[in-house]
């Protein structure tokens, strides 16, 4: 009965109630394990700790690791307990807000649903199920009569952060193109470096793909016997349409990385400078734009049909406006560390500040901004530094002033060939 009418008040008011969570409810508990015998823990004293009733999460420093104790009455043979970190709030959330609770990596399914049940006992109403993958997370609204200080101090949470709008970003990169005074083609194409047996996959806003850069030469229809276009999804969108956020912006992108006009293909024209310096590649176009916005879906679906495709190279202009490494950044990590020989590139942001998420992610290239001047500096919008983890931030500069590229006109079978430039 009391624990009836304790469920009728929090559903009823769910206000503030200091000590409504009893952590001694909990089987056990996260705690820091110090190793004092020497500097690191090994992969044998790692292993072994499961014996001792430790399961072992993840390392602080080479001699502390964080570990969830399964009994607080067992101890180690050796290693002393320091109290856990508290989960930290990577920003302050606003009513009605979602929030994205992040729980530390390796923790078992049982205790997982231990805490997801927890959480609903202090929001006080039922929530969505567990989003799993290599950072296990639950999802809610933020209400103002909450307090933070509640996950904060609840075990096994790493973080908290409140979910921002998804927004798009200019291509940081562009075609460095050289070559003699009088040339009319990159030299690097007379030794051929021109895309040739290259696919790259690209979610952005969509393509506009009867424009020149792109259309056939043939009858044959987007797939392996398109001469530029391997794969389109259309599941959120079907093309580069006006009135989306960000119209033109895959289209240019997909200029970028592969544009082969047309009339040039066909050997009327000489190439234009519209013409990518990786003429020959191919493209995996995923339309992550629709007329509701943003609508980017879980990388490792975005990075493994790429892949399926042979595009194990994949642009990503796009993300949240965070210095903060998320999940989404942790889910880049985890894709290349089971895949490691693809490579995501990612637009880092504009801001002239520095590297936003999921540019901020470890084992990704985040391509800043330079000017195309006899001297070229880094452009002074583009942003620039290390990470907030003090991890490298820019791998290196490309030209991104004024580049041009594909334009879509918004609509299909048109069959147009306009083109304009863009800076970022």
């Amino acid at each position: 009965m009391r624990s009836l009418l304790l469920a009728l008040f929090i559903l009823a008011a769910p206000l503030p109630i200091d000590g409504l969570v009893d952590k001694t409810e909990f089987e056990g508990k996260e705690v820091v394990l110090v190793n004092p015998h020497r500097d690191y823990w090994g992969q044998e004293e790692w292993g072994s700790l499961e014996d001792y009733g430790y399961i072992p999460l993840r390392l602080l420093t080479p001699s502390k690791l964080i570990a969830w104790k399964v009994d607080v009455d067992v101890t180690h043979p050796y290693a002393y307990e320091e109290d856990a970190p508290k989960a930290l709030w990577k920003s302050i959330p606003s009513h009605h807000q979602q929030v994205r609770v992040v729980f530390e990596p390796g923790l078992p399914d049982s205790i997982l649903q231990e805490l997801h049940n927890k959480v609903e006992t202090y929001v006080g109403k039922q929530l969505p199920p567990l989003d799993g993958g290599h950072l296990a997370s639950l999802k809610m609204k933020w209400d103002s009569n909450l307090k933070q200080e509640w996950l904060t101090e609840l075990p096994g949470i790493l973080w908290l952060e409140p979910e921002l709008r998804t927004v798009g970003r200019n291509l940081d990169s562009a075609v460095l193109l050289s070559g003699g005074e009088n040339q009319t083609y990159p030299a690097g194409w007379a030794f051929g470096l021109n895309g040739t047996g290259v696919v790259v996959g690209v979610a952005d806003t969509g393509i506009d793909a009867d424009h020149s850069c792109f259309r056939n030469v043939s009858n044959s229809s987007i797939g392996p016997d398109h001469r530029k276009l391997l794969h389109v999804n259309t599941s959120i969108d079907d093309w580069d349409y006006s009135g989306h956020v960000d119209y033109r912006h895959g289209t240019h992108t997909a200029g970028i990385l592969g544009c082969h006009p047309f009339a040039t293909a066909m050997g009327d024209n000489i190439p234009p400078a519209v013409m990518s310096l990786g003429y020959d590649t191919r493209l995996v176009v995923q339309d992550i734009v629709s007329e509701e916005g943003w609508l980017p879906p879980e990388v490792d679906l975005l990075l493994a049909e790429s892949a399926m495709y042979g595009g194990y190279l994949h642009s990503n202009s796009w993300g949240d406006d965070t210095t903060d490494y998320t999940v989404r950044s942790g889910d880049f990590d985890a894709f290349t560390r089971e895949f490691p020989w693809t490579l995501p590139l990612i637009a880092p942001g504009n801001n002239g500040g520095f590297v936003l998420e999921p540019a901020n992610a470890r084992n990704v290239l985040a391509i800043g901004a330079s000017t195309k001047d006899t001297v070229p500096d880094r452009w002074v919008s583009s942003v620039h530094g290390e990470t907030d983890a003090e991890t490298r931030g820019i791998f290196a500069l490309a030209p991104g002033v004024s580049v041009v590229s594909a334009r879509s006109d918004g609509s299909p079978d048109t069959f147009n060939a306009g083109q304009y430039t863009s800076s970022g």
